[in-house]
């Protein structure tokens, strides 16, 4: 019975495994955060002003990048905030294959494809908006 179950649905481990990633992602930022909320606590506590920096690396999470880096160009992608062609060109691709394989009927299992390139272009749809209309110019 699982067995047939899992033949039938394997394609959901992928955004199962997603949401695992992001819980995880998200379970370590929240340690990093209270590891430096501790930091900053212990200097209030002994009376002294924490350092510059330390303030400034706890502000940071929360810009795209940090007033050093402005002239600098930025190397990697931020998945959270920066509106890319890369995500464009991602999503459209995936969602493509995934339109291929429910037009062809792989593994008999059309009607899960034909979901997942549907919520896939609709993702590469959005991010094309947000690129489109982002005011600091899309990145590559």
């Amino acid at each position: 019975m699982f067995e047939d179950l899992f033949r039938q649905f394997w394609w959901l481990l992928f955004p199962l495994a997603a949401f695992v990633f992001g819980a995880w992602k998200n379970w370590l930022d929240y340690r990093a955060n209270q590891a430096m909320l501790d930091l900053i606590k212990t200097y209030a506590a002994s009376g002294r002003e924490p350092p510059a920096q330390l303030l400034a690396r706890l502000d940071r999470r929360w810009r795209d990048f940090d007033e050093q880096d402005e002239d600098r160009p930025r190397h990697g992608f931020r998945w959270r905030r920066e509106r890319t062609w890369y995500r464009v060109v991602l999503f459209g691709m995936l969602s493509s294959g995934f339109a291929f394989a429910a037009v062809t009927n792989i593994y008999g299992a059309g009607e899960a494809f034909t979901i997942v390139a549907f919520v896939l272009g609709s993702i590469c749809v959005a991010t094309l908006v947000q690129v489109l209309l982002d005011r600091n110019g899309p990145t590559v």
